[in-house]
């Protein structure tokens, strides 16, 4: 029997999406050998290679079977124009989706042409509307995958904006062609799906122990002292000032990206954000006894595999922050940091707070075998 395809499509806007849709397709092809999954997005190869574990073909329409997962890199929608990680632009994602819908029909065009000469059988998209839509064009089911929806996303921003409600509407008629909506926790209150269903946390787990972990970094393996990961999730410090974090001499840290940030006192171990060979970010999450955070769904959804307390730092305009607020709060020990106390280095407070507040057990994470299943279900795979 000759394999079957499926075009994973994956917003570009956040790692989260990427990495919770490649442990869905992943999941998969454990399940249907004959499956072959294309990852389809403007997340950089070699980030989708990391969190595969190996090497991605690059799909060419009209190329022989036999590649299990391979990679198209395309952008989708314009997402969130920001001011910086935690700053939304208003003004400029306005504009840019104007641009973007001016030149729709001619990306709906190629979409389309793509999954024919490609010969898909089916959409699974994590969020983008323009592939689901294309899919609904040629007749082909889609499923969406998300905890939240671009249309819900830009309703404040657009609300009120010249083309701003056609736009909204566009999004949402493509979004209604989906077979099913497989919505994920620390979802939005509503959506335009015609068909909905519940599935568990997405989350990666460690390969490594806490142990191996801090072994790996350098770190005592008594535990005596808190480690707090400082993360912004993929993002760069641009022209930021020099953080000078202030007391916190009871702590250990690991700092990921190039934050300008001194614990001073402190044992700090500064990683890349391409975090060496062997070493993954589940594994910091689950060595660390708190984080410090830009909260987005990936990042909140291993910590909440882990049971770890969060700090996380505010961000303005993002809708999707009061989803994450409200749903982890009854997981695990959870504490919003104000922008100016994070760049004026003042969390010891709030990292107190969350380090003595009650420890948090767990939280199941099958979603993405959970996800994998329905869709083979509804796929008729």
């Amino acid at each position: 029997m000759p394999p079957e395809r499926i075009l994973v499509a994956i917003t570009g806007h956040g790692f989260g999406h990427a990495t919770r849709s490649m442990a869905i397709g992943a999941e998969l092809r454990a399940r249907f050998p004959n499956l072959e999954v294309t990852y389809s997005t403007a997340v950089v190869q070699p980030f989708l290679e990391k969190t595969a574990g190996g090497s991605l073909a690059k799909f060419r329409p009209g190329a022989a079977p036999g590649d299990p997962f391979s990679h198209r890199d395309r952008p989708y929608e314009p997402g969130t124009i920001e001011k910086s990680c935690f700053e939304v632009d208003p003004a400029g994602t306005a504009a840019a989706y104007r641009r973007f819908f001016a030149g729709r029909d001619a990306l709906l065009h190629e979409e389309v042409e793509f999954l024919r000469a490609g010969g898909f059988r089916a959409v699974v998209s994590d969020i983008a509307a323009l592939p689901i839509g294309a899919a609904a064009r040629i007749g082909i089911p889609s499923i969406a995958v998300s905890n939240f929806t671009w249309d819900w996303i830009l309703e404040p921003i657009l609300s009120g904006r010249p083309d701003g409600g056609s736009i909204l509407d566009g999004l949402r008629a493509d979004y209604a062609g989906a077979e099913r909506f497989l919505r994920l926790p620390f979802h939005q209150p509503s959506h335009p799906f015609l068909r909905v269903e519940d599935v568990p946390l997405v989350a990666r787990s460690p390969s490594l122990s806490s142990k191996e972990v801090r072994s790996f970094l350098g770190l005592s393996e008594k535990r005596d002292r808190p480690l707090v990961l400082v993360t912004i999730g993929g993002f760069q410090a641009k022209n930021w000032p020099p953080i000078e974090v202030k007391g916190c001499r009871g702590f250990d840290f690991v700092v990921v990206g190039n934050l300008p940030v001194d614990p001073r006192g402190s044992k700090t171990v500064h990683l890349p954000e391409v975090l060496p060979h062997g070493l993954g970010f589940p594994d910091l999450v689950g060595a660390a006894d708190v984080l410090l955070a830009k909260p987005g769904y990936g990042t909140c959804s291993e910590c909440a595999a882990a049971g770890n307390p969060m700090v996380a730092v505010e961000r303005r305009g993002f809708r999707e922050s009061a989803c994450l607020e409200e749903g982890m709060r009854p997981l695990v020990p959870y504490r919003v940091l104000s922008l100016p106390d994070f760049f004026a280095g003042t969390w010891e407070s709030a990292l107190d707070e969350a380090l003595a507040a009650q420890p948090a057990a767990p939280v199941p994470a099958g979603g993405a075998a959970r996800a994998a299943e329905r869709i083979g279900e509804i796929l008729g795979l």
